[in-house]
């Protein structure tokens, strides 16, 4: 990428503010482009009016227009608040243009001008708002035209009427269009939006029990480490197997065990109720789950709370020594130490699978909290 086209690429998505993935990132690109456009024509007729025509009205009216979009162009790297620039952009151009209308009623171009409102009203506000504001801008223009060719330049009663209804009907053809055009946008971006919240949940949850998947899991834990160790959190990964698990499938068939897992995930999620607590399916009967806590005592709380409440289900399983369904965790605190920074995220999950092979070897239905040899 040259130099040029790198200076281009950084004012236009705000130094990468959206990527091309998101859908509003066409908005902001045309937005810069917009305000870019804005700058160069305020500041080129702040120039004609002040040397040329020597209008000092149109040329104050331009110096504002310049200032108040430099003052947008640098709130909106700053603040990334697109819809106020977006609203901003929509007043300099209605008020613009309309006081424009009203300097220049004696100039036919004033109703070529008018007609390049509604694409900015539509774009920069969407189909209902934008919709309200070219409705105002439309009326605004035929009564301003109206007044011109009945009071200030007179014209003959048939002249009026031809020339009202070629600027109204072609004004009202391009405000239809557009607004048909936002309209289909808008609604291609909707349904676009969904599938791809249906396409992220299907590849991210677990069909059975509703959890996030392995897939899930593998993404977002180097995720959650490098945030843990940047905020100083204690990050607890749980490592969860149902107990005699296979012996439970052989009694009481798949379809029970199918059962048997969504009970598992019920009491896990009941027990991770908060936003950025995770719970998810790994594979078969084992389970996982990554939160955060203030002290390291609360990260076990939590595990224990999980283990007896699946107790308390009392799930018949024969081989169980309670005569119940039970689950066996390995507990695998990140303090963000020097030691724990050092390992991979892979490393902390090996670490908490050997947790929970103790916790097996000790009898089962416990946790256990991975320590070093």
């Amino acid at each position: 990428m040259g130099f040029v086209h790198r200076l281009w690429w950084r004012f236009v998505t705000v130094n990468g503010y959206l990527t091309e993935e998101d859908p509003e990132y066409r908005r902001l690109y045309l937005i810069n482009v917009m305000l870019l456009f804005t700058l160069m024509v305020t500041v080129t007729f702040t120039q004609v009016h002040l040397f040329w025509t020597g209008i000092t009205a149109l040329m104050a009216l331009n110096l504002i227009g310049f200032v108040a979009t430099l003052s947008a162009t640098v709130y909106l790297r700053v603040s990334h608040n697109l819809e106020r620039v977006a609203t901003f952009l929509n007043a300099i151009a209605f008020g613009g243009l309309a006081t424009y209308l009203v300097f220049r009623q004696d100039s036919n171009q004033v109703y070529l001008w008018a007609a390049a409102y509604f694409p900015f009203a539509f774009f920069l506000k969407g189909r209902r708002v934008g919709g309200y504001f070219a409705g105002a801008f439309y009326v605004l223009v035929v009564a301003g035209a109206t007044v011109n060719f009945t009071l200030i330049d007179p014209v003959p009663t048939t002249t009026l009427i031809r020339t009202l209804l070629n600027i109204s009907t072609s004004l009202l053809a391009v405000c239809g269009m557009l607004y048909y055009y936002e309209a289909t946008r808008a609604d291609a971006i909707q349904r676009l939006s969904r599938a791809s919240d249906e396409l992220f949940t299907l590849s991210t949850t677990d069909a059975l029990t509703g959890l996030y998947n392995r897939r899930y899991f593998d993404d977002v834990l180097p995720v959650m480490l490098a945030r843990a160790q940047r905020d100083g959190e204690l990050l607890c990964m749980l490592i969860i197997d149902a107990d005699y698990f296979k012996a439970y499938n052989d009694y009481y068939g798949h379809p029970q065990g199918d059962q048997a897992l969504k009970t598992i995930a019920n009491v896990m999620t009941d027990a991770l109720k908060r936003s950025s607590d995770l719970a998810f399916r790994l594979g078969g009967e084992e389970f996982g789950a990554l939160y955060t806590v203030k002290e390291p005592d609360q990260a076990k709380t939590l595990a224990e709370h999980i283990r007896t409440d699946l107790e308390r289900q009392a799930v018949p399983s024969p081989k169980s020594s309670l005569g119940k369904l039970t689950v066996s965790i390995g507990l695998r605190l990140f303090d963000g130490s020097v030691e724990t920074s050092e390992l991979s995220a892979w490393d902390l999950v090996s670490e908490a699978d050997q947790a929970l092979y103790r916790a097996k070897s000790q009898g089962r239905n416990r946790v256990v909290v991975y320590r070093p040899e």
